[in-house]
């Protein structure tokens, strides 16, 4: 009875090990398809970011120096970036920080790219343009009338947007060009490490002469914020690339240096990453709007203009119509002008480029011009006269092509004042 008794109890347990050896392997491969599918987005190799759950602890303390190769800390966003040795155990070594209770998060430094699209600029763009600038380019800008910007620009003093500055996070800007040299402010370089935010890619200063070039001086064209202080921050190389944590330091080092609006034209097709919503988070609560590029794949809003607090715009032609490239889904906040904008360049000059890139900066610039009609405002109160004030396009009402609709600056600076 004893032997049969006995017989039975190794069976049931042969069958139980069994079991749960079969269900141990399916999560086992769960696990590691999940972890395949997370880090799928281009990342830097070798490359991680940390945040403990309290700033008391050292992210550094977790791993021997035998694994790691540099560190830096971010401190105000309490994060550590730390290159490891051996790229191959990035992911077992993500998974181990993950696991540990003391660990908030940990996650690759992702690598984010421009958003923009060279083209020339096409024979039907019209010449929108019917007020007193006396910038010579001022007729290729089919962008500026189809928001009202000059309209806008009627109702704010010089000195108040004088006092508005605007930052752009991107490849830096060409600090001699002559329709921004008046305009920049200090700035700085987180690819080479010093305060020289010179532009050695272009994307940067079409983005800061779309917000913010300098009208009205006989020269080339005019920014939707003419007048507003430009705040280069390069946290992408000549190539257009950028990782993550430079562009999170970016963000941060703009914000505590009183710039009231950031603009990101740059992102990738991935959710918001945890760096970036805390990043997002922390220039907030200093008072910055962020203003993120959609994304130009026609697909679904990229990050980190899909975070949460950042105002998403995507792109509409001079047809006043959405851009075939432009992103969508129900994070996108509003649409702007996006293709064949033309605006200032590298050596002096002027070129026509398209992208959610080009977009941003129109709507960055309308922010700007909101809060030197009333400096009072959060950004939780910009982003909402945004889409208040935004002209209805496509389907009645909001959806998921145009968000709110187009914005329109003299209807957004009439409800912020």
């Amino acid at each position: 009875m004893k032997k049969k008794s006995m017989g039975m109890l190794l069976s049931g347990m042969m069958v139980w090990l069994s079991v749960f050896s079969v269900q141990a392997s399916a999560a086992d491969e769960a696990s590691k398809a999940a972890a395949k599918q997370k880090y799928t987005m281009p990342y830097e190799a070798g490359g991680i970011i940390v945040k403990m759950k309290s700033k008391s602890l050292k992210a550094e303390a977790l791993m021997s120096a035998m694994e790691v190769a540099k560190t830096e800390t971010e401190a105000q966003l309490g994060l550590t970036y730390m290159k490891l040795k051996n790229a191959a155990q990035m992911e077992k070594t993500l998974a181990r920080l993950n696991a540990n209770p003391n660990v908030e998060y940990a996650e690759p430094n992702y690598i984010y790219t421009l958003e923009e699209t060279e083209m020339a600029a096409p024979a039907d763009v019209p010449a929108q343009i019917a007020v007193s600038y006396n910038d010579p380019y001022v007729s290729n800008q089919w962008g500026l009338s189809a928001i009202k910007a000059p309209l806008a620009m009627d109702l704010v003093s010089s000195s108040a947007l004088a006092s508005v500055t605007i930052a752009v996070v991107d490849t830096g800007v060409a600090r001699t060009h002559p329709d921004l040299a008046g305009s920049i402010v200090a700035g700085y370089d987180f690819v080479n490490r010093d305060s020289d935010a010179n532009d050695d890619q272009g994307h940067g200063t079409h983005v800061a002469g779309i917000a913010a070039g300098i009208g009205n001086n006989r020269i080339g064209i005019a920014g939707v914020a003419s007048g507003a202080k430009i705040m280069p921050i390069k946290v992408l190389n000549a190539s257009g690339s950028g990782t993550s944590m430079n562009i999170v330091s970016g963000m941060r080092y703009a914000a505590d240096r009183g710039a009231d609006v950031l603009n990101l034209s740059l992102g990738s097709a991935s959710s918001c990453s945890s760096a970036y919503q805390d990043a997002v988070n922390y220039v907030r609560s200093r008072g910055s709007v962020v203003v993120v590029a959609s994304g130009n794949s026609n697909t679904a809003v990229g990050s980190p203009a899909n975070c949460a607090g950042t105002i998403s715009v995507g792109s509409i032609d001079s047809s006043m119509t959405r851009s075939s490239f432009s992103n969508y889904g129900p994070t996108l906040d509003v649409t702007a002008p996006g293709g064949a904008i033309y605006s200032t360049y590298l050596s002096n000059s002027y070129r026509s480029l398209s992208g959610t890139s080009m977009a941003a900066p129109h709507v960055a610039g309308v922010a700007a011009l909101m809060i030197a009609a009333n400096s009072s405002l959060t950004p939780d109160q910009v982003e909402s006269l945004l889409r208040q004030s935004a002209t209805d396009a496509g389907a009645s009402g909001y959806d998921s092509y145009y968000g709110a609709g187009i914005v329109n600056a003299q209807r957004a600076v009439q409800l912020a004042g």
